[in-house]
């Protein structure tokens, strides 16, 4: 394999004596610069994690090919597959209040642009259901790699894990960045409010929209817990700079503990965006 199309980054390799690749689970999560893989065993415990760099900008089936033929673990047979894609417009509905109106109509009406039918995504499993646009070819090239994939949209791992943080923490923001978007999912009294996405490019912009989801989503007089993961792009100043600003933002056990010469050790912890749902 040409060395220049793929660069590898191993973040965790932790496979257990009884680890069985038949019951295992593999997650892929398809970014703009390539792909992250997450493997879970059969009760759901993270063993491995890894970023695979699309460094000559290969189009996504031929990059997954690549990685295929020449990565061992790509070849490995499991259980389930599941692929989280990210498409930044999309919109959520109640399944008790969704009109009675065809998809298509659905899609080019709330997501305001001329969609095929071909392109339109329904994903109406789970309450509430999500609208939004795929790629058939890109759908096509997955099944045929990953034959049973399951193929999900990234709000709704957002969606469960702030569902999830709403257990115990009735009032919360779950927040996921990753290559230059925040998501943002907002829980209020434990029931789901609101999930958007937004582009950002700086410390202000995160602190914006944050500020922003709160006073929609809360008002003035409830201040809700922060749940901060994924992928920061942020210095280690600007992140001890948000906790400044942000003192209800929870980031995982391990940065909070330790200074910023630390967190360049801890790039693992994305991953529990990945694992929460195998």
């Amino acid at each position: 394999m040409d060395v220049q199309i793929i660069e590898k980054e191993i973040h965790l390799q932790a496979f257990p004596e009884d680890f069985s690749w038949g019951q295992a689970h593999r997650h892929l999560s398809l970014q703009t610069w390539g792909v992250e893989m997450t493997l879970t065993d059969g009760q759901g415990h993270l063993v491995f994690a890894a970023s695979y760099t699309n460094t000559e900008g290969l189009a996504t089936p031929l990059f997954i090919r690549y990685l295929q033929q020449g990565e061992e673990i790509w070849q490995q047979k499991v259980l389930h597959t599941h692929i989280w894609l990210t498409e930044p417009r999309f919109c959520l509905f109640p399944q008790a209040h969704s009109p009675e109106r065809d998809p298509l109509y659905l899609a080019r009406l709330m997501l305001d642009e001329l969609i095929l039918p071909e392109e339109v995504w329904l994903d109406d499993l789970e309450d509430p259901m999500l609208l939004s646009k795929k790629s058939p070819a890109l759908w096509q090239s997955l099944e045929l790699a990953f034959p049973g994939c399951q193929i999900h949209h990234q709000a709704r791992n957002s969606i469960s894990w702030a569902l999830h943080l709403a257990q115990t923490t009735p009032d919360c923001l779950y927040v996921h960045l990753s290559g230059k978007r925040i998501q943002i999912t907002a829980c209020h009294s434990g029931k789901l409010q609101a999930c958007q996405s937004f582009s950002y490019h700086s410390l202000l912009d995160v602190v914006y929209y944050l500020q922003l989801m709160r006073a929609q989503c809360f008002g003035e007089e409830r201040e809700p817990a922060v749940f901060l993961t994924g992928e920061l792009g942020l210095s280690h100043a600007d992140l001890f700079s948000l906790r400044a600003q942000l003192p209800q933002v929870h980031m995982p056990g391990q940065l909070r503990a330790q200074g910023p010469e630390k967190l360049a050790e801890t790039a693992w912890w994305k991953y529990v965006y990945l694992s929460h749902l195998a």
